[in-house]
């Protein structure tokens, strides 16, 4: 069989040097829990009855188990990490033990798992082996075998195992045995810190490499180096799949054939970052060989016999049963609704929690400012107002709590909020103040820095409307932030500060048009480039409404390209592109896609194409793209039953939008003699007009 080719060639290695790489697959067959499953079953534990069973499915599929980890470490504290112990009391199975003899033979193991089954295999076989967990062990690995010195391969030790996660420290008690783990969302985000990462690149340079049962999905630590270092070296991947009795691929074309399907799907289909990430790296190397199969089979059958029982751990359900108040429930449980824009949920969560503070102020406190950021996300000039009321009143008791950093904190929330709302005099002014205060209380410490990382982004963002010295300036604030975001490991923060950069290039791109248009250009490509950056992060996240706010603001980049340069029905494509994207990940929102939302995108779409039609002298074009106009407001914005009507009724800048593309339309109709298309405008103008009266 053709598989033999990689097996072969691993049974040579068992003696040999050879570096393996596993990840949480090889423990599936023990019975360990998944990230997933973890997951699902953290969110059941803390939501208790609060939670629906559809529920806890929905959030567990929808936000990663990174993301529910980081949220129950700030709503709840460092004992979440006590469901970690869901990963003890099993038993090792045939990976760990073919891992255990791989060991004994002095090959090397990297590992992201955090459990320990291959040190018990290990144990059971009386092998001693040496392991490196924590930061300190691989400064002193990098220190002792010089490894800064690219020392000859031959010359370091075997029988190391690796473990880049962390462990857990079955020795200790409580939370004490996960201090080493790296699983919450900004630790994770931060990046493999530099002794580890220099080991794992030196290893990857210097040894050929079989992967087993590894994802390559910790898109923020590991895969970065694994993706980056440059090697020569053999790679042999083990890719489980029970439907194979053994595929291999050893076909680059193959490789980058399978990549391309999942990177061309649209946002409404599920893409495989899988095999998008492990192909991109076998793609970069020389000699790469790709086994699709089922390799707990093949590792049992051929290279290790079974030994397998299994039992777990209940002691995190219990913890989370008996010590998780109601208030900390619903807080936690309404950060997840929040986090998939659930914003009625949400609300009704942070509401119980402001009704069971029992007089406790600092819980009252943060409970209604949970609420406020609620608000201020739905993007409604109604809920923005109440936010602002409700961050004024935070202010007031903060004040009486003597907490200086969340009074300066509260004050870029409010400034934040003034400037969607168009007063960004106000919001520089109050983000300026902010800024100063943070400055002289500024503490060594992740919560502070990125309070002030914000603060320099909402202030960089205050200068969206002035000159183009400002925005310069802007652009060095929001740059000052991603640096501190990307020190600290806020990823979704670096998507904030990048998409601020992208906002800010684009209004220096519009200012320069007049005077100097070759410069606007490159300004306009910038900010491309900024915003497909922040795209890509939102991607890997699963945020939704995220990932269709940085469509907008690409389609909008390529509409003022199609101004400009000579191929305008070029930029037209890309932008109506983007924005059909938007709407897309707008539509993936659950229970229901934001309707506000969803106009405001097709009324993008709708003044782009008004913009062409104005420039191009094409009469055949400005017929189809005036068409196009019609149907949006005729087929969906203006449909009879169409949930957008009440949503233009009672919003009046959607009102004018819609109000100001129908008469452009109707202009342009006019002038092209079709009377008949220009009388259909009238009555949808007139269906406008009655509305509002």
């Amino acid at each position: 069989m053709q598989d033999e080719v990689i097996i072969d060639r691993i049974k040579e290695a068992v003696g040999s040097k050879l570096g393996f790489f596993v990840g949480a697959g090889i423990s599936k067959d023990s019975s360990v829990p998944t990230f997933g499953e973890l997951n699902k079953k953290v969110i059941e534990s803390i939501g208790g009855e609060k939670l629906k069973a559809d529920e806890c499915i929905l959030l567990s599929e929808n936000i990663r188990p990174e993301v529910v980890l980081q949220i129950g470490v700030e709503e709840l504290g460092q004992d979440v990490l006590i469901s970690l112990e869901m990963l003890l009391g099993y038993t090792p199975n045939s990976n760990h033990f073919f891992l255990a003899e791989a060991l004994k033979q002095g090959n090397w193991v990297f590992t992201t798992n955090q459990e320990n089954l291959i040190e018990e295999a290990c144990r059971l076989k009386g092998l001693e082996i040496k392991r490196c967990y924590e930061d300190l062990h691989f400064e002193e690995f990098v220190e002792k075998y010089r490894i800064d010195e690219e020392p000859d391969p031959k010359n370091i030790p075997g029988g190391y195992l690796f473990k880049l996660h962390g462990t857990i420290e079955e020795d200790k008690e409580g939370k004490e045995r996960f201090k080493s783990i790296l699983v919450a969302l900004n630790q994770v985000g931060q990046g493999l810190k530099e002794a580890k990462r220099k080991v794992l690149t030196y290893f990857l340079k210097n040894y050929d490499f079989s992967f087993m049962g590894y994802r390559c999905q910790d898109d923020f630590s590991v895969y970065p180096v694994i993706l980056d270092t440059d090697s020569k070296r053999s790679i042999f991947w083990l890719d489980h799949d029970r439907k194979w009795e053994g595929k291999l691929i050893l076909d680059k074309e193959e490789l980058e054939k399978e990549k391309k399907i999942e990177e061309s799907k649209p946002p409404g289909e599920k893409r495989c970052f899988k095999t998008i990430n492990v192909n991109a790296f076998l793609l970069k190397r020389e000699e790469s060989f790709k086994l699709v199969t089922d390799t707990s089979e093949y590792v049992r059958n051929k290279l290790w016999p079974i030994f397998k029982t299994s039992a777990h751990y209940n002691t995190f359900e219990q913890w989370a049963k008996n010590n998780i108040g109601e208030f900390k429930r619903n807080m936690f449980i309404g950060r997840l609704f929040e986090h998939l824009s659930r914003w009625s949920e949400a609300e009704r969560h942070y509401k119980e929690a402001i009704d069971i503070v029992g007089g406790r102020k600092d819980r009252e406190v943060m409970a209604k400012q949970r609420l406020a950021d609620l608000y201020y996300r739905q993007d409604i000039g109604r809920k923005e107002d109440e936010a602002i009321e409700i961050y004024r009143k935070c202010i007031d008791t903060f004040k009486e709590l003597e907490n200086d950093f969340k009074v300066a904190c509260l004050k870029v929330d409010i400034a934040n909020v003034k400037r969607r709302q168009g007063d960004y005099e106000g919001s520089k002014k109050l983000a300026e103040e902010a800024e100063k205060e943070l400055a002289s209380i500024m503490k060594k410490s992740e919560e502070y820095e990125l309070g002030y990382a914000r603060c320099l982004n909402v202030l960089g963002l205050a200068h969206l409307r002035g000159s183009k010295e400002e925005l310069e300036e802007g652009i060095k604030f929001c740059n000052e932030s991603k640096e501190i975001k990307e020190r600290l490991g806020d990823k979704n923060g670096v998507a904030e500060s990048e998409n601020a950069i992208g906002l800010l290039l684009t209004a220096q791109g519009r200012k320069l048009v007049k005077e100097n248009q070759e410069l606007s250009k490159e300004k306009f490509r910038e900010a491309l480039d900024s915003l497909k950056n922040a795209l890509n992060i939102r991607m890997r996240y699963g945020f939704f409404r995220g990932c269709a706010q940085q469509c907008r603001n690409i389609g909008d980049v390529y509409r003022e390209l199609m101004k400009i340069e000579e191929d305008k029905e070029k930029h037209l494509k890309d932008s109506e592109k983007s924005y059909n994207e938007g709407i897309t990940y707008l539509r993936l929102i659950k229970p229901e896609a934001p309707i506000g939302e969803i106009l405001h995108y097709n009324q993008r779409k709708a003044g782009l194409y008004a913009d062409f039609v104005e420039l191009t002298q094409d009469e055949g074009k400005k017929r189809n793209y005036n068409s196009k106009i019609v149907h949006i407001y005729k087929s969906e914005i203006l449909l009879e039953g169409s949930p957008m009507i009440e949503e233009i009724k009672n919003n009046p800048v959607e009102f004018r939008n819609a109000r100001n593309i129908l008469e452009r339309t109707k202009k342009s109709l006019e002038e092209m003699n079709l009377v008949s298309e220009a009388e259909e405008i009238d009555e949808m103008l007139e269906k406008l007009t009655l509305w509002i009266r």
